[in-house]
């Protein structure tokens, strides 16, 4: 085998030193340049992606605290609409109440003048009658005749002694 003589070792190595040289040199201005360029590339990239996401996740961040703070805003709001018409219905419902009241209290009161008057003509009714009886009984008993006005005086005091009066 001829790389195994001697001799050729020399000129072999001579052929390997220069190969590999020319090989690094190619390497180191050709394809190693390029690799790195792709690696920093790639690096600024992945650091540009990284400010760009963390820049969306402080944006995402911001909106979701702005929406939290719409949602208790209207959330407070709900609630004082809420509170608002309750007062609202409520003092209606009072209102409503307190003029219903009001208005059975005065045909409760228009009532009581009705039955008052209608009792005070139903005594002054027998007031008359019992005079009236109580002159022809004592017409047909005793065969007086009395004069009105004395028979009604003795009716008011019967009536005032047995507590019959107002």
């Amino acid at each position: 085998m001829p790389q195994l003589n001697v001799a050729d070792f020399i000129p072999q190595l001579f052929w390997l030193a220069v190969t590999f040289i020319t090989l690094y040199i190619i390497l180191a201005k050709l394809a190693l340049p390029r690799v790195a360029g792709v690696l920093d590339a790639r690096t600024h990239q992945i650091s540009n992606d990284l400010q760009a996401a963390d820049a969306l996740k402080k944006q995402a961040d911001a909106a979701k605290a702005a929406y939290e703070a719409g949602l208790a805003d209207a959330r407070s709001a709900a609630t004082q609409l809420i509170a608002k018409t309750q007062d609202a219905a409520k003092a209606h419902a009072e209102a409503r109440l307190k003029e219903v009241g009001d208005k059975l209290a005065a045909e409760a009161a228009q009532a009581e003048a009705r039955i008052a008057k209608a009792k005070d003509e139903a005594l002054a009714g027998i007031r008359d009658m019992a005079a009236e009886a109580s002159r022809e009984i004592v017409q047909k008993l005793t065969g007086l005749t009395l004069d009105e006005t004395t028979v009604k005086a003795a009716v008011e005091s019967e009536l005032k002694t047995a507590g019959g009066s107002n």
